[in-house]
């Protein structure tokens, strides 16, 4: 363990009470005029996560779930595998590269096959494309007559690319 992320540790740990199952951080210690020992730690912010502020640094509350948990800060970004930004059990959290969070997004409104990777194209867009993006690069695999055939490849691709289940959430 570093010597910031040991330190770090060890205040986070003396001032902040984490229950893994819940994810939820309460104070341990009044640290400031505002703190109430017993009370929930942090406030959601407009982007839906949690953020906690321990001696004047502002945290993600997902960050230090990972860094109580395990010592350490991440050494990538953290995923909330349920897409839920303020979910921050610790079962809930994974230290995956920005490219495989990627995969973990909600499907776009501007979507209208209703499937990630697939979209209509051809003469008067009756034909269906199925793609996946590996590493900010965008790989086809055909176009299809039925929206049903172009389902089956994006799952077949999936497979070859690696995708885990967490990321197969299609309806």
């Amino acid at each position: 363990m570093s010597g910031f992320n040991d330190e770090l540790c060890k205040r986070i740990r003396r001032v902040l009470d984490y229950d893994e199952l819940t994810g939820v951080f309460k104070w341990k210690l009044k640290i400031s005029k505002k703190i109430i020992v017993g009370d929930l730690a942090g406030k959601p912010t407009l982007d839906g996560y949690v953020k906690i502020r321990v001696d004047k640094v502002l945290y993600q509350a997902h960050r230090l779930a990972w860094l109580y948990h395990y010592g350490v800060f991440p050494e990538n970004g953290i995923d909330h595998i349920n897409r839920s930004k303020s979910d921050n059990r610790i079962i809930n959290l994974r230290d995956i590269s920005s490219s495989e969070n990627s995969h973990n997004r909600d499907i776009p409104s501007s979507n209208v096959s209703g499937y990630k990777g697939i979209s209509p194209t051809g003469k008067n867009r009756s034909k269906w494309r199925a793609y996946i993006t590996v590493e900010m690069k965008r790989e086809y695999f055909g176009t299809h007559d039925t929206l049903e055939e172009a389902i089956e490849a994006r799952k077949d691709a999936e497979v070859l690319c690696g995708y885990d289940g967490v990321y197969n959430e299609w309806f």
